[in-house]
């Protein structure tokens, strides 16, 4: 299943009962594109954010924090993805944000589905596959064995 693919089923996954918080924190697709301190938000913006940096060639730089529906990012081949020493990913169930319940289980597997295996094996490995409650770091000592460092 392509990337696009899988991440519209997160989308009408997000749609049909999914996490309803604020909107996406993203920046819009460029050639380059930053990311830095992004606490996630509405999942289906996010991953609709994912999908335009797919399509558009966009190159990823973290080089903070990456939270929530923001490791949807995740998603994007990794040669087109740098991690700066401050880079983590921060993963957690998604919720309804106006009653901090756990989402569709659905929603969450769709979102892991989106992770590349390395990801899933840690988050299955330390957590049991994606926490609830607080997000757990993936952070740059991770990262870098996987991903070149920005320049």
């Amino acid at each position: 299943m392509s990337m696009a693919d899988t991440l519209a089923i997160v989308i009408a996954l997000a749609a049909n009962g999914g996490t309803r918080n604020q909107g996406v924190d993203l920046p819009p697709a460029a050639a380059e594109v930053t990311i830095e301190n992004q606490n996630g938000g509405n999942v289906s913006l996010h991953a609709s954010r994912v999908i335009d940096y797919g399509d558009s060639g966009s190159h990823i730089r973290v080089m903070g924090s990456c939270i929530s529906a923001c490791t949807l990012v995740l998603a994007l081949p990794r040669d087109r993805i740098c991690v700066g020493p401050n880079a983590s990913f921060g993963f957690h169930q998604p919720f309804y944000s106006n009653a901090r319940t756990v989402a569709t289980t659905d929603l969450g597997t769709a979102m892991e589905d989106t992770y590349p295996p390395f990801v899933r094996q840690w988050l299955k490995v330390n957590f049991g596959g994606l926490p609830s409650g607080r997000p757990q770091f993936m952070r740059y000592d991770i990262l870098k064995r996987y991903y070149p460092t920005c320049g």
